[in-house]
């Protein structure tokens, strides 16, 4: 008996049904379609990854089969990708495979390189659509923010869902025997439970409410908010986590920006501005990495190789706990395990007093963070890392002082105290600084430092003085000054660099 030609759908970081050039092009060919998901073990499994994710992940798909009058059937598959082809590749003749390229971890990377060594030996074509304005094997960055302009204003990849609904093929009772064997295991049924408060969930539909009502009027204050850890959180676009798993596309975003602009006041077409302009450093660090994934594992300029960092548990602990002593850090970190999400200058200042302050290698947070970022990103995430840990050697090196930034973000510790609730009976100053508090004063307070709060683990001027002369003695020497110029000759189009803080 023969076997059914088909042609595949593998959705991966793109969970939507418009302005989706791999689904448009395989209703185009006008063959049978089997559209799949895979829950792969081996990124479950990964220090990456966590429940929060995938919980992200069930309800971007549950949306997508939700769509008024479709009927359709998205094959949700839990096992690893080589596996799941192979069981299709039994009961069905693949024409072609359509997907996005992924920018992912080296994991992903490994998996895609063994995928087309399978689809190569089984004569199936994989075609891989260009993820928003990021080029493969891209080996500078001249004319790249051209190229990237042109994606944007490109219309959009038109989906006909009508035909969809013709094409996609049921997998149902009556071929159970190919179901199972190409679903594999059952989906863990905690990723099917709903996500915890105070934590956003996936889909697009939240993701088109998240834009209008940003459009409508959140967006007003968007560039005096955006380094309030509290403001942030109201005025921010809160997109991230919608366009890291691809609920909405870059390009939707950019031309619902463009279409909305004019009607705004001035002040409020500056805050659309900065934000949008926010759109194209996206792609700029997710080609950033994409050039050169070694960063993943590796400093991006070797001169910092010679860091002496020793990871020490003690301090791990007590830095994703949020129990530093140090109480901006300290909420940051427990907000951020509580909600999966924190603005760009929280971002940046735990990672900073994490490999700076402490002198910790940032290789441990970066897997912590990741787990914990509903909108981890690996392009954008690892960029920034290396950032904020200093080591990329063409930026600026932030050593951030977390009692003066919490006195100059958080000014009324609300944020504080929101999440170290152990610090509310406090008068204002002492919440930002606990530890210059004199014991008659702790008396006074009904407080005692090391057992109500922690005590700062660390001296927070001498650590200051250490991580500033190392870390610029290695910028500032011949050795980092030699690999610059190799780095932003591949990374930066024209003469000058100037990467984006917030």
């Amino acid at each position: 008996m023969s076997k059914q030609l088909i042609n595949i759908v593998w959705f991966k970081r793109d969970l939507r049904l418009h302005d989706h050039a791999a689904l448009s092009k395989a209703i185009e060919s006008d063959k049978p379609i089997l559209l799949i998901y895979i829950f792969e073990p081996e990124l479950i499994e990964d220090a990456h990854y966590d429940l929060r994710h995938w919980r992200f992940v069930w309800q971007s798909l549950k949306d997508m089969q939700q769509v008024k009058n479709l009927n359709f059937t998205l094959s949700v598959i839990h096992q690893n990708a080589l596996d799941a082809f192979r069981q299709i590749f039994r009961f069905f003749t693949v024409h072609t495979v359509f997907s996005y390229e992924e920018v992912g971890i080296r994991k992903t990377f490994d998996r895609d390189l063994v995928m087309k060594k399978l689809f190569k030996s089984k004569g199936v074509i994989w075609d891989e659509s260009p993820y928003a304005g990021v080029r493969r094997a891209l080996k500078n960055r001249e004319g790249w923010a051209k190229y990237w302009h042109e994606q944007m204003y490109a219309v959009e990849d038109k989906v006909h869902l009508g035909k969809l609904k013709e094409l996609a093929i049921r997998l149902g009772e009556d071929n159970q025997q190919a179901l199972q064997a190409i679903k594999g295991k059952n989906i863990p049924r905690e990723f099917m439970e709903p996500m915890p408060d105070g934590m956003q969930s996936g889909g697009a539909h939240l993701a088109w409410e998240r834009l209008e009502t940003f459009l409508q009027y959140r967006a007003a204050g968007y560039g005096k908010n955006i380094s309030s850890p509290i403001g942030a959180r109201h005025h921010g676009s809160r997109l991230s986590a919608h366009l890291a798993w691809g609920n909405l596309s870059m390009r939707q975003v950019f031309h619902y920006y463009l279409n909305h602009l004019k009607e705004k006041e001035l002040s409020v077409q500056r805050d659309l501005n900065a934000m949008a302009s926010r759109l194209r450093w996206h792609c700029h660090f997710i080609q950033k990495f994409e050039s050169e994934d070694r960063i993943e594992f590796e400093n991006l300029n070797p001169a910092f190789n010679v860091l002496d960092q020793e990871f020490n548990e003690v301090f791990f602990e007590a830095w994703k706990n949020g129990k530093t002593g140090f109480p901006l850090v300290d909420a940051a970190m427990r907000c951020l395990r509580e909600t999966g999400f924190l603005n760009f200058r929280s971002r940046a200042m735990v990672m900073s007093f994490w490999s700076h302050l402490l002198w910790q290698p940032w290789k441990p947070a970066a897997e912590h963070l990741a787990a914990m970022f509903l909108d981890f990103e690996p392009g954008i995430h690892y960029a920034q890392v290396q950032m904020q840990a200093g080591v990329t050697g063409i930026n600026t090196i932030r050593i951030y002082n977390p009692a003066k930034q919490s006195k100059e973000i958080d000014s009324n510790a609300e944020f504080i105290l929101e999440w170290v609730p152990e610090l509310r009976g406090l008068p204002l100053n002492f919440v930002h600084e606990p530890w210059t508090l004199t014991p008659m004063e702790q008396l006074f307070c009904d407080f005692q430092l090391g057992i109500h709060y922690p005590s700062p683990i660390i001296d927070l001027k001498k650590a200051h003085s250490r991580a500033r002369d190392i870390l610029w003695g290695v910028k500032d020497g011949k050795e980092a000054q030699k690999y610059n110029r190799t780095i932003l000759k591949k990374h930066v189009e024209g003469k000058t660099v100037k990467e984006q803080d917030e």
